[in-house]
């Protein structure tokens, strides 16, 4: 299951939802932030699932909880109809495994659920981010790379920022990476870069973001040649028109 959920209730006598092997009912994704504090509570009944990191183990969080929140939980849940652990890679950083379990531990049992913090250390957040999507929380996440999404695009991003951008994006085509991209392809074109900013030679080591960057600055150079193809025909038209004019009188 995926796309962005949405408030449901979480049991109906005229519509059951179905149950796994426990008799617990298995839940669609859901927005828990909408959820009172009992509704989620009801989420915590039965077993628990240990949440790894590589052979780590980072702490646990009760089946029906992941179900509710979790797209991967759902598929694999669905697969093999029962579920102890989910194992992460190695290359997913265990300090934010940790800070969402946390987070997640307060969603449980505060009076109001919240929002995931942002922490404000693009490093620290964009790792957060990609701990997020490993665990099937996308949607819990996605805030959180927004802020930089906006952020980025209102200034001239430094090369630390852009450094942690392409090492943590799986590929030139990553979305965030591509967004700031065209910023700084923009930034390029029109001539903004600040004396210094040695962009060739940031991207010569950084190839996602390279492939990225001279996508978006040849398509600004043919955008460009483009409208002053359009802007000569419009010119050409009005000096036609006005030769024809001229003769007319």
């Amino acid at each position: 299951m995926s796309g962005v959920p949405t408030k449901k209730v979480l049991q109906s006598v005229d519509s059951p939802l179905p149950v796994d092997g426990d008799g617990y009912p298995i839940q669609d994704l859901i927005e828990i932030r909408d959820l009172s504090k009992a509704e989620r509570q009801d989420l915590l009944d039965g077993p628990k699932v240990k949440i790894l990191v590589g052979k780590t183990l980072m702490g646990t969080v009760p089946l029906r909880f992941l179900l509710a929140i979790s797209s991967t939980i759902q598929d694999q849940y669905q697969f093999f109809k029962h579920m102890d652990n989910l194992t992460l890679s190695e290359n997913i950083n265990p300090d934010a495994v940790a800070y969402i379990l946390e987070w997640l531990s307060g969603t449980m049992r505060t009076q109001k659920a919240y929002y995931l913090p942002v922490i404000h250390t693009i490093s620290r957040d964009l790792l957060v981010v990609q701990a997020g999507r490993a665990m099937g929380i996308d949607h819990y996440v996605q805030h959180i790379e927004d802020h930089y999404w906006y952020q980025l695009w209102t200034k001239i991003p430094t090369h630390e920022e852009l450094n942690v951008i392409e090492k943590l994006a799986p590929d030139a085509q990553d979305r965030l990476l591509v967004h700031i991209s065209d910023r700084v392809g923009n930034l390029h074109f029109n001539g903004q870069l600040p004396a210094g900013y040695k962009l060739d030679w940031f991207l010569a080591s950084h190839p996602k973001m390279a492939v990225a960057v001279k996508n978006r600055i040849k398509y600004l150079v043919e955008d460009h040649r483009q409208y002053l193809k359009r802007v000569e025909k419009r010119e050409r038209r009005e000096k036609f028109e006005k030769e024809q004019a001229a003769r007319l009188q």
